[in-house]
């Protein structure tokens, strides 16, 4: 580190442009505000980083996977050195490096059709939810659980198969359209009786390449690419931002 930098308060300094563009009263609310993000591959990592530099005070980071070297192209907390490292572990440990005053708890667990209910209430209060999971089945169940427990959520929908640059869009659940992910996800919402009341952050064109079924039938691995899901993750972050502090600034 240049010694200039050395016995710097972090959080006055780390925030400071911040402040400036949100003023005293924004950074506060943020500083306040408790957010889950679950799934931290690549359209959560983002998402959660980019919550830390904004300064939302706590983060509960959900997730049980390790970082695998397929993860380097497109996730932003991979890299050579958190290679089978538990995604949480390394990314509470890179976000200390940024923002050491940000409270970050990290938990190794997955979410399931079974667990999701308790999981919420176990971190309640919560002033949001950034959904970033692609098992369709333990999505639905996360955002039915965090919906009817009052807690305002933001899905992140498909970022695979995409190498063509296009503006995420930024809907309530009963307007998103184009996206297959999104589809099956409102399906299954309304199945459980929640139609809307749900933002959610997906690319409205169709993908530039069809994921082929193999001999089975069955689809492998999508394609994916750095930047695609950065859009969506930064996007899902910036909508949260916003939402806090719709509560200070008119």
């Amino acid at each position: 580190m240049d010694p200039q930098f050395k016995g710097l308060p972090g959080d006055d300094e780390t925030h400071s442009r911040t402040r400036l563009l949100i003023g005293p009263a924004g950074l506060e609310r943020l500083g306040r505000a408790r957010v889950l993000v679950a799934g931290l591959g690549g359209v959560g990592g983002y998402a959660a980083e980019a919550l830390v530099r904004a300064g939302v005070g706590t983060l509960i980071l959900l997730d049980r996977d390790r970082f695998e070297p397929s993860n380097l192209n497109r996730q932003v907390l991979a890299d050579r050195t958190t290679l089978g490292e538990q995604k949480v572990d390394a990314a509470a440990r890179r976000f200390a490096a940024i923002s050491p005053a940000t409270r970050v708890e990290a938990v190794a667990e997955q979410v399931t059709p079974e667990n999701a209910a308790s999981l919420v209430a176990r971190f309640l209060p919560l002033d949001a939810v950034i959904d970033a999971i692609d098992d369709v089945p333990a999505k639905v169940a996360l955002l039915a659980s965090a919906t009817k427990a009052g807690v305002w959520c933001v899905s992140c929908m498909g970022a695979g198969a995409r190498w063509r640059v296009a503006a995420p869009r930024v809907a309530d659940l009963s307007q998103t359209r184009g996206c297959p992910l999104a589809r099956v996800t409102r399906r299954m919402l309304r199945d459980r009786g929640i139609a809307s009341g749900i933002t959610c952050v997906f690319f409205d064109g169709p993908a530039d390449v069809v994921p082929r079924p193999d001999a089975n039938g069955k689809c492998g691995p999508v394609g994916s690419i750095s930047y695609p899901p950065g859009l969506i993750g930064l996007t899902a972050a910036g909508v949260a931002v916003e939402r806090l502090l719709s509560e200070v600034i008119r």
